[in-house]
């Protein structure tokens, strides 16, 4: 299911995470990449975000990119963003 985002995310392979562009502030979901495999190791919310939905656009939007690539995930992180 495709949501239309509010914000820009990017995957930023040299700092092996997904951010999330929030005008004053970022979300990250941080990441190992194997042979077609990727490890979501930790999301993180800036606190004075939470509650807002963005930890949901984050990782919709990460899953959405990681399908596009045809990879293989594991959802085994920790995570700061608990506000869904």
């Amino acid at each position: 299911m495709h949501m239309e985002r509010k914000h820009t995310l990017i995957d930023n392979a040299a700092e092996k995470r997904y951010e999330l562009d929030l005008g004053d502030g970022m979300a990250l979901a941080e990441y190992v990449l194997g042979h077609g495999l990727i490890v979501l190791t930790h999301t993180e919310v800036p606190p004075k975000y939470e509650g807002r939905g963005i930890g949901k656009e984050l990782v919709q939007g990460v899953l959405e990119d990681i399908r596009r690539k045809k990879l293989k995930v594991c959802l085994l992180y920790t995570s700061d963003a608990a506000d869904e």
